[in-house]
């Protein structure tokens, strides 16, 4: 059977989070302030959630410092969140990279932290909650409070200045990296809103929440409690992460 060229293999192998953070590459969880932040943090407080959402992204971005973008499955309404192996793995005289799905029992974010390379968006989310739910278990009920807040910030236009859904197979790692900076950036003056009708929490801009916080306040009214968001200045976000 003919076999490829060894360089190949070398050329195309990348390396998995596990490795970078024995390498140094991937930068460790600021333990620090992770326990002061998620052992005080309330999940029925806006201030807390929203900062709990800007470390997570703020973890998303590091990874990606050490590992490989790749689009998700699926087509432009709906994503199947994958990672992809590190190593090459030879079929027929060929080379593939074997597909981790994070979702999987038998696979699932440990599963993509020691083996993947590269990983869609949705992915590295589920390893960064993964990641810091490890070290702080007691966080877990918070992260998933505010985990749909982090990604869908980083979808919307207004925060990261690209149209997802047309761009997400285009984008490659180092524009990624500068979406996710522009998130951060953007999130630093966003307000964190709590639909009160659904419970779902949302980022909005200022514009944005102006716009809407006379309706929002009305339904909340309605049900005799006040609107619940937050807004954070520059200085409380850094802190925070």
């Amino acid at each position: 059977m003919k076999t490829g060229p060894k360089k190949m293999v070398e050329h195309q192998t990348f390396k998995t989070l596990l490795q970078q953070e024995r390498d140094g590459v991937l930068a460790p969880l600021p333990h620090v302030r992770l326990r002061a932040q998620l052992a005080l943090a309330d999940q029925n407080n806006p201030g807390d959630l929203m900062r709990t959402a800007f470390i997570l992204v703020q973890r998303v971005r590091a990874y990606y410092d050490a590992v490989e973008y790749c689009p998700p499955r699926g087509d432009v309404h709906r994503e199947q969140p994958v990672a992809y192996a590190a190593m090459l793995t030879r079929y027929h005289g060929g080379f593939y990279r074997g597909a981790i799905n994070v979702a999987y029992p038998t696979e699932g974010p440990s599963a993509v932290w020691e083996k993947a390379g590269s990983m869609c968006l949705d992915t590295a989310f589920s390893v960064a909650e993964w990641e810091i739910c490890r070290h702080y278990p007691e966080a877990s009920s918070i992260i998933r409070a505010t985990i749909a807040a982090a990604v869908g910030a980083c979808k919307n236009r207004d925060f990261s200045g690209i149209y997802w859904k047309d761009a997400k197979r285009r984008l490659g790692t180092k524009k990624i990296r500068s979406m996710l900076d522009t998130v951060l950036a953007n999130l630093q003056h966003a307000y964190y809103v709590i639909h009160p009708e659904t419970g779902i929490a949302t980022f909005r801009t200022e514009q944005n929440f102006v716009w809407a916080r006379k309706k929002l306040e009305e339904i909340a009214a309605g049900d005799g409690k006040p609107l619940q968001y937050a807004r954070q200045s520059h200085a409380q976000m850094l802190r925070a992460a």
